[in-house]
């Protein structure tokens, strides 16, 4: 399998997609959850990366210029901030090492019910309120 190009827009869309799912749907493993995103962006591409992805500059200049009305993944652009903020907090305590898929899930999870985030499904995707 070789590397996708794939460009910013779909980068956001899966790295949210992959957070949100991780954050709110306790019956999807880190494997189902990675796997979406690999076939989605390219081999290299998991739970992890999607976190980390989320958190770095091309991801917020790219969040920063959608029209207020717009969605990413079905989340409305409004919300995205909160969603930001749980990447951000879970990178942070999950430090400069390398965790394991399983580690961030549970820390997503765990963000999750911190942040008492809840999520609507819509015909366009993920909702987040």
């Amino acid at each position: 399998m070789t590397k996708k190009n794939v460009g910013v827009r779909e980068k956001a869309e899966a790295c949210v997609e992959a957070v949100l799912v991780a954050t709110l749907v306790d019956t999807c493993s880190v494997a189902e959850i990675s796997a979406k995103v690999s076939a989605q962006l390219g081999r290299g591409w998991t739970l992890v990366s999607a976190l980390q992805w989320l958190t770095g500059k091309t991801a917020q200049d790219y969040f920063s210029l959608l029209p207020a009305t717009s969605s990413i993944s079905g989340v409305p652009v409004t919300a995205v901030p909160q969603l930001l903020e749980i990447a951000k907090a879970c990178c942070d305590q999950l430090g400069r090492t390398r965790p394991t898929e399983e580690e961030t899930l549970a820390r997503l999870r765990e963000m999750g019910l911190r942040f008492r985030v809840s999520v609507q499904r819509t015909g366009a995707g993920s909702a987040l309120h």
